[in-house]
């Protein structure tokens, strides 16, 4: 028979995802264009509210490189309505400015951590998700059906689920969610198992046994930062490919497509929002302002 502290509280919250913002393209005159781009650039990433995000090294945390870590659109869900239930943990809406964001973190693989409390063992299991489905089958994969309680968090960006399954209401899958909060994470799920020791822990000793697992776990993952970025698409003339690529790549910005026209190429790119405002002011320059500047809804 299986061990249990209470009734029934497990919390499962729906999942809603904002509705992204289009951007219409900008082509600037040959001449005299360079500053009229510029300022619409500007306004443009400052009303930009798409949450598209990667993951980059050499943030100083625990771990190896892991730049091959793709989790593209991970904070694409970045609004959440949240029924009033008294468990939701919202977190605050993110600013229209990168430089006014706390730094936001995800995991680059599984982790595990357990600890035994009054003769009930728990077993912490988080990993990186990148959509509610993937966090669906990691706690099919990972939940022990031998076990007295799977108790469970996930978030993606403001969307975020919980389960006590089966421990007292708000005893378990509530103080996981606070764990992963707690650290700056994004984009995690963690399931802490229990096999139940015979000692009752109160309610108190429950909040603290669950959160103190996930807790213990996630600190000693190994994590990578999460930089937002936008979408931009650039076309340049054949005669100055050559310079603004070799120029982009000094920069490390990312260029995930290439097509060409009759006229030269054009290149999409993954710009850090934070830097996309030099990045482009860097090829309008280059190209004496008759590169053709858009970004992406």
């Amino acid at each position: 028979m299986k061990g249990r502290e209470g009734s029934h509280g497990g919390d499962r919250l729906p999942l809603s995802t904002s509705s992204l913002c289009p951007v219409t393209g900008i082509q600037p005159s040959r001449v005299g264009g360079a500053k009229s781009l510029l300022r619409r650039i500007q306004s443009l990433l400052t009303a930009q509210t798409r949450r598209d995000w990667i993951p980059v090294t050499g943030t100083g945390m625990r771990g190896e490189e892991c730049g091959a870590i793709s989790l593209g659109r991970l904070a694409a869900n970045r609004a959440c309505t949240v029924p009033n239930r008294g468990s939701a943990l919202p977190r605050n809406p993110l600013s229209a400015s990168l430089e006014t964001e706390a730094a936001m973190f995800t995991l680059t693989r599984i982790e595990t951590a357990t600890q035994d409390v009054k003769k009930s063992r728990f077993l912490a299991i988080a990993a990186p998700i990148a959509e509610e489905q993937a966090a669906k089958d990691f706690l099919t994969a990972h939940s022990d059906v031998t076990a007295n309680h799977n108790c469970w968090a996930w978030r993606i960006g403001q969307a975020y689920r919980f389960s006590d399954d089966g421990e007292p209401s708000g005893t378990a899958g509530k103080p996981i969610l606070a764990a992963i909060d707690g650290q700056a994470l994004d984009g995690v799920v963690v399931v802490v198992t229990r096999w139940f020791g015979g000692i009752l822990l109160g309610s108190g000793g429950l909040v603290r046994a669950y959160g103190g697992t996930a807790a213990l776990c996630l600190r000693a993952a190994e994590k990578i930062e999460m930089i937002e970025t936008v979408r931009a698409t650039v076309a340049v003339d054949f005669s100055d490919m050559a310079l603004i690529k070799a120029r982009l790549l000094a920069r490390n910005v990312a260029i995930v497509g290439e097509s060409f026209t009759d006229k030269g190429p054009v290149l999409s790119l993954d710009l850090r929002k934070d830097e996309a405002e030099t990045i482009i002011a860097m090829v309008v320059d280059l190209s004496r302002g008759k590169a053709v500047v858009s970004l992406d809804d």
